[in-house]
């Protein structure tokens, strides 16, 4: 198995996620937007260390969607064929 890592930050999840917290389990608890935050934080110290593993790291926040997509088609076919990540493998 190969891992690619969708970095975002904390700030840009919670924008992402809006008033949809509910649909998301880790989540639900959450009763306002500083709760939010706060959990978010939380599991961000608890998942990054863990997510920083990854066979290679995708910036979100560094490009558009369409970008950040085709990267992860490109990583993903560069695993599937047995290649070697290059350029490093932070990047956008």
């Amino acid at each position: 198995w190969r891992i690619i890592y969708l970095r975002v930050s904390v700030a840009a999840a919670r924008r992402r996620l809006g008033e949809a917290t509910d649909v998301r389990p880790l989540l639900a608890s959450a009763k306002s937007g500083e709760d939010l935050a706060d959990r978010l934080e939380q599991l961000a110290r608890e998942r990054v260390p863990l997510y920083e593993r990854a066979d290679a790291t995708i910036d979100t926040e560094a490009g558009a969607f369409t970008q950040v997509v085709d990267r992860v088609a490109e990583l993903a076919s560069t695993f599937l064929n047995g290649s070697a990540v290059t350029p490093p493998a932070t990047d956008a």
